[in-house]
Parts: C-alpha cells; sequence; structure tokens
C-alpha cells in the first residue's frame, strides 16, 4: 500500500480528541462545575462529547463508502506529529480509518452514547458524578486510540489506556474492598496478557528489521509480513511465535483461557461500565487486534488451531458455570466470556469476518441486556440476586420487551441478529479445513447451553411470583452504594418501577440494533448478504487455504443441515428452561442432583477455577515473594552490610594511618621546622653593632684561615 493511496482527512483527529477533551475538563472542572452547574451540565457534556465523536465516525464511514473499493485500504489519514524516530523506526502519531477501524468506532461511539445516556439517570445520585464521566469519557478515548491508532505502538497506548480505565471504573466505589479487589484483578491478568503483547511487537519489530523493513505500521507490515515467511527463531517459525505472542495478549484482554477470571469479578463496578467493557470497548479489543493482524494470522495454521480450541473450551466453561449463577450481571458476564470464546472460534477456523459479525451483533445485545439488568437493579435497590426477584414484567414493561428481544437475539433465535451471526460460526466451524466436527459440536451444545441459562435468568427475573415483597427492609446497602441508591424512589417503597426515559431510550435503539444488526452477515443465498464481508474485504482477507474451500467445495446443503441443527439446539436450550423455571415440569432438583450433585456444585462455584488460582499461582507467587524476599533480605543485603562493614574497618585503619603517619610526618617536619627557626631567630637581634660585629668578625676570620691555607705548607 503506497502512502499515496490513503487520503487525508484531518478531522479523523476530532473522533479520539472530542472524548479526551470531554474527559480533560470533567476531570480538571468537574467538581466546581458540578457545584455551580449540577450534574445536568456534566452530564450534558459527556454525552454530546461522544455523540459528536460518533456523528464524525458516520461521517468518515460515508467517506469511505463514496471511495472507490481499491482506495478503501488505505482509507483516511490524519499525522499529527512526529512521535519516535530512533534508529530504524519511523512511527508518527496518526490515526487510520479504513473499512475495520470505521466499523469499530461507530460500534464504539454509537453504543458508548447510549450508555451514556443511561449512565446520567443511573448515576444521578451519585456524588462523585463528575468523576465517573470523567473516567467514562477517557475510556472511550483509549478505546478509540487502540482502534484508530495506524501502529502496533500507538494501538499499545490505547491498549495500556483502557486497562487503566478499567481499574478506575471497576473500582469506582473504592470505599468497598471487593470492588478495590476486583479493580485490582482486572489488572493484574492484563499485565500478564500484555507481557506476551509486548513480546509480539518486539518480535515484529526485530523480524522485520532483520530483512530491512524494520515497522510497526499496520499498512507497512502488511506489505511486508510475506518476508517471515520461513523465517525461523529457536527452531520455531517466527510467524508462529510472533502470532502465539500477540494471542496471549488477547486472552488478556478479550478474557480466555487462562485469563479470564478477572471479567465475572469487573461486575463490582456500576452497570454502565460492566455494559461499556462488555459490549463497546474492552473485552474487543483482543478480537480486534486479531482481525488488524489476519495477514500474519494467516500464515500460521498451527497458531489458528490454538485460537479455535482456546475459544471452544472458553465457550464451553464459561456457559456451564452461567447456567447456575444467580446475580442477574454475574449470569451474563460469563455469558459475555462464553460469547467471546465463539468469536476466537471464528477467528481459529480462518473466519476473521464472522468473528468480527459476531463482535458488532453481540455489542447490541449485550449492552442491551446490561443496561436491561441495570434498569431491574435500579428497580430492586441495587438488589442484584436473581431468587429475590421474580414478576417484574408488569412493573417494567419497557425494559422487559427489550430484555426479551436481546435474550431471543443471543439465544440464536432465527431473524434476530445473534442468529445470523452465531450460525456463520457454526457453520465455518464444522466445514473449514481449519474446523471439524468436535469444534462444531462444541459450538451447537454452547449455543443450546446459552439459550438454556438466558431464559432461565428472564423467567427468574421478570415471571413467576413475585419474591421480592419486603425488600426494602430486609437488604442492605454498602456505604459506596447507599450514595447512590436514591434515583428518585427513597422513603421506602417495595414496588418495582419502571426505569426513566434517559434508561429506557437507549434500550429501545439497542433492542432493534439486536434484531436489525443481523443485516450486515446474511448468508450468500438471502437478499443483501455479505455486506460485512465485501467492507472488509480490502483490509480482512481470510487465509488461502479457506478461501479456495469456500470457491471450490462448498455445500449449501451441508449448510442448512449445519443451520438446522443449531436451531434445534436453540429451541431445545429455550424448552428446558421454560420446562424448567416457568412451568415447573421439571424440577430444578433433577438436575441439581446429578452425580450427587457434584456438577451442580461444580458450576455454581466457577469449577473453582479462583481456589485452583489460589492453590497454585497464587501460591506459587506467594512462595516465590518469599524466597525471594529472604535472598534480598539474606544474600543482597548480607552482602551490601558485609560490604559495608569492611569499608568501615578499612577506613578505620585509613585514619589511623592518616591520623598517627601522615599527619605524624607532617607535624614533625613542622615542628622541627618551628624548632629551628626559633632557635635561628636568635641572631635576627636587630642591632646594628652586632650584625658589623658577626661580619668584621667574619671577614678577619676568613683572612686568617685564607693566610693560614696558603702559608702552611710553605717550608
Amino acid at each position: 500500500m503506497s502512502e499515496s493511496h490513503v487520503a487525508q482527512a484531518p478531522y479523523v483527529a476530532l473522533i479520539p480528541l472530542l472524548p479526551l477533551a470531554g474527559a480533560i475538563v470533567l476531570g480538571f472542572f468537574g467538581e466546581r462545575m458540578q457545584a455551580r452547574l449540577g450534574k445536568q451540565a456534566i452530564g450534558t457534556l459527556a454525552v454530546a462529547t461522544v455523540t459528536a465523536s460518533f456523528v464524525l465516525s458516520l461521517v468518515a464511514f460515508l467517506q469511505l463508502v463514496g471511495m472507490e473499493e481499491h482506495a478503501r485500504e488505505g482509507g483516511l489519514l490524519v499525522t499529527l506529529l512526529p512521535w519516535i524516530h530512533v534508529g530504524t523506526l519511523h512511527v508518527d502519531l496518526a490515526f487510520q480509518v479504513d473499512p475495520l477501524s470505521s466499523a469499530m468506532i461507530l460500534v464504539v461511539t454509537g453504543i458508548g452514547a447510549l450508555i451514556h445516556l443511561y449512565a446520567t439517570a443511573y448515576m444521578h445520585e451519585d456524588p462523585a458524578f463528575w468523576r465517573f464521566f470523567a473516567y467514562m469519557n477517557l475510556f472511550i478515548f483509549a478505546m478509540l486510540t487502540l482502534v484508530l491508532g495506524d501502529s502496533l505502538l500507538l494501538m499499545f497506548v490505547g491498549w495500556e489506556g483502557v486497562g487503566f480505565c478499567s481499574w478506575a471504573l471497576i473500582g469506582f466505589w473504592h470505599q468497598e474492598l471487593p470492588n478495590t479487589t476486583a479493580a485490582n484483578k482486572a489488572f493484574i491478568f492484563n499485565r500478564i496478557g500484555d507481557f506476551g503483547f509486548v513480546l509480539g511487537i518486539f518480535l515484529i519489530f526485530w523480524s522485520l528489521d532483520a530483512h530491512g523493513h524494520a515497522t510497526l505500521v499496520f499498512r507497512q507490515m502488511r506489505e511486508h509480513a510475506h518476508l517471515l515467511d520461513g523465517m525461523q527463531l529457536w527452531g520455531w517459525p517466527v510467524v508462529t511465535l510472533i502470532t502465539l505472542f500477540l494471542f496471549v495478549g488477547a486472552t488478556g484482554k478479550s478474557a480466555q483461557i487462562p485469563l479470564y477470571v478477572w471479567l465475572p469479578d469487573a461486575m463490582a463496578g456500576p452497570t454502565p461500565v460492566s455494559a461499556l467493557i462488555h459490549a463497546a470497548t474492552m473485552v474487543t479489543a483482543g478480537l480486534y487486534m486479531i482481525a488488524r493482524m489476519n495477514f500474519l494470522f494467516s500464515m500460521s495454521p498451527a497458531t489458528l488451531h490454538v485460537v479455535a480450541i482456546i475459544g471452544a473450551a472458553t465457550a464451553v466453561v464459561a456457559a456451564t458455570i452461567a447456567i447456575t449463577q444467580n446475580d442477574i450481571k454475574k449470569v451474563l458476564a460469563y455469558s459475555t466470556v462464553s460469547q467471546l470464546g465463539y468469536m476466537f472460534l471464528a477467528m481459529g477456523v480462518g473466519d476473521y469476518v464472522a468473528g468480527m459479525s459476531h463482535v458488532i451483533t453481540h455489542a447490541f445485545f449485550k449492552a442491551c441486556l446490561f443496561l436491561g439488568s441495570g434498569s431491574v437493579i435500579h428497580a430492586m435497590h441495587h438488589e442484584q440476586d436473581m431468587r429475590k426477584m421474580g414478576g417484574l414484567r408488569p412493573y417494567m414493561p419497557r425494559t422487559f420487551w427489550t430484555f426479551l428481544v436481546a435474550t431471543l437475539a443471543i439465544a440464536g433465535v432465527p431473524g434476530l441478529a445473534g442468529f445470523w451471526s452465531k450460525d456463520e460460526i457454526l457453520w465455518m466451524a464444522y466445514a473449514s479445513p481449519l474446523g471439524g466436527t468436535a469444534l462444531w459440536l462444541t459450538g451447537v451444545g454452547v449455543a443450546a447451553l446459552t439459550a438454556c441459562y438466558m431464559f432461565r435468568q428472564v423467567y427468574m427475573t421478570f415471571f413467576g411470583e413475585p419474591r421480592w415483597a419486603g425488600h426494602d427492609a430486609g437488604h442492605g446497602h454498602g456505604v459506596a452504594h447507599a450514595a447512590h441508591d436514591g434515583h428518585g424512589h427513597g422513603g421506602g417503597h417495595a414496588t418495582p418501577h419502571e426505569s426513566p426515559w434517559q434508561m429506557t431510550v437507549p434500550l429501545v435503539v439497542l433492542a432493534i440494533g439486536a434484531v436489525a444488526s443481523g443485516l450486515i452477515c446474511l448468508p450468500h443465498w438471502m437478499p443483501f448478504s455479505g455486506l460485512l464481508d465485501h467492507w472488509l474485504e480490502p483490509v480482512v482477507k481470510m487465509p488461502e487455504e479457506i478461501a479456495h474451500w469456500k470457491h471450490e467445495a462448498y455445500s449449501l446443503t451441508v449448510e442448512w443441515a449445519v443451520m438446522a441443527v443449531s436451531v434445534i439446539g436453540a429451541f431445545a436450550g429455550i424448552a428446558l428452561a421454560t420446562l424448567v423455571f416457568k412451568t415447573g415440569t421439571i424440577p430444578p432438583e433433577r438436575f441439581s442432583n446429578l452425580a450427587g450433585g457434584w456438577l451442580y456444585r461444580g458450576s455454581l462455584d466457577k469449577w473453582w477455577v479462583d481456589e485452583l488460582y489460589e492453590a497454585t499461582v497464587l501460591r506459587a507467587t506467594l512462595v516465590l515473594t518469599r524466597v525471594l524476599a529472604w535472598f534480598d533480605a539474606t544474600i543482597i543485603d548480607g552482602i551490601v552490610n558485609g560490604a559495608a562493614a569492611l569499608v568501615r574497618v578499612v577506613s578505620r585503619v585509613e585514619g589511623l594511618f592518616d591520623n598517627y603517619v601522615v599527619d605524624g610526618a607532617v607535624n614533625g617536619v613542622a615542628n622541627g621546622t618551628f624548632a629551628i627557626g626559633r632557635r635561628v631567630r636568635l641572631i635576627q637581634s636587630g642591632a646594628i653593632s652586632a650584625y658589623l660585629f658577626v661580619v668584621v668578625a667574619g671577614v678577619l676570620g676568613g683572612v686568617l684561615a685564607y693566610y693560614y691555607l696558603a702559608f702552611a705548607g710553605t717550608p
């Protein structure tokens, strides 16, 4: 891609900089603004900056649409300033909008703006309202930097930025220890993944530099990636090492095995934060990075196999945990981990577009579900246990219907967005040369589980007898929660009610998106099919092996058969949830008592993964820390202290030598000189007569001595 094929578009810089400006103003002046102008001014500024970014993202998208197809690969570019020019490395601070980044920024800013609007009501009673929106705007800026950066280095800046913002927002109610613990957990697990990401960046630079093309700019890396084909390091293909390191980074950011455990605990943050992390920002970063680096991943089938297996394993493990959780947000959190596994499965079988399709559709229905759960939590006075809910449907009709639409979408019911994107993944998992029956069956099983646990959640929350009578009298709030628990329904009334329009309007928009966003990924045998495929084609290409298979060995009959199985699986899951949790035809105990209750307890306790981490990684870390502390205190400090003692002894000897030998010699010379001087000065009497006497005596003495010597030997 020649630089001349990149169109300059200065306004692109405003897309990330507007939320940053909002974050700066709110961060430095928000407290005074809130005191003088009220919270409405804070909310308006925060929502307006993100909405303006969405409008500019839409303008950039439309400009790309108007460009020739071959010109979209370069897209729109704005270079702000030279950044790192050291040796052979030349990286500028530049943002680029191409088909892939344009799709992502529309999601980030569009759904981000809706979540911002929702949060103006949800967080209205919180005294740190201004600080919350400062963090939220900074989060949007960091994610936009990650997506729009035209180099791996700038992507890494955004990568670390979303990590910091997630830490700040998950621990936003920092007065409570569990919240700060969850924030620290997210931060630490992400740093583990980041280490792999950094190694991948270094290895890319090193390997391309070895061929004389040192660069970390995406369009230049794509141009020179073929030079790495056949290159070896430590007996491994260097491309495989690079992509495995990058994938380690993706497992941390997008919560995959073994680094997924931070995401469910991130529910400690306010619900709008959960929606933003799970739908539009943080967890999509790893998938976006793989899609952006598709030209390298396609060169390593071994890495793609690893990605597919990890994705499938994560999907099934998280789904089996979600089905027994009772916290309304925890169910959605494990659901997100499971759906992310789906997306990685798609990437691993070589269909990056299918993965990105599910990223986009999932953003709509998962944001709708999280904000819907927030609406329920808001109505239930921050009660999150579904066992204390039930019968909420007539009290919260807009929340219920939008929640139901999003549930149908994620369950894979035909006609909704989740069905189309998930169907493409299952089809490719089965038929792709990189897929297989085991991966496909895992995906079908997870689809059935997803439908089951999502409808379990709907039935426990909105149907059946209300279990919240006397809720107000029984439940207690933490100190921080009490501060934001007003929401205009104080006074201890127990009847839930619908949320204000700032919260329900985003729900309606997202529910519409949960249906309509599926239009971007309709199968090829339908009208208007393949919209996202064609759009991403300039920058996202599947491996040649997959493309060849699609062209030569594709079977429509097999695709329909696979689709039929997935539909049957989804409806089977819904039917099972209905029989168990709505009609009561099948007692739940029939399942919870299976295998002596071991399966139920394992699922409820999250398969003891946290305990396993504590017993292995955490304990090993503690042991290692103690060993290092002993080594530091005993060996290092011993060496330092011994050296100090030796220095003291040598200094003391040197002091004695200096005092008694050197100073003695100097003082002795001085004293001798002084004594001689005292005696010599006696002849310095100042009497002229005495001086003359001495002179005359001297002369006479000299004369006598001369004559004596001259004549003493004369006969």
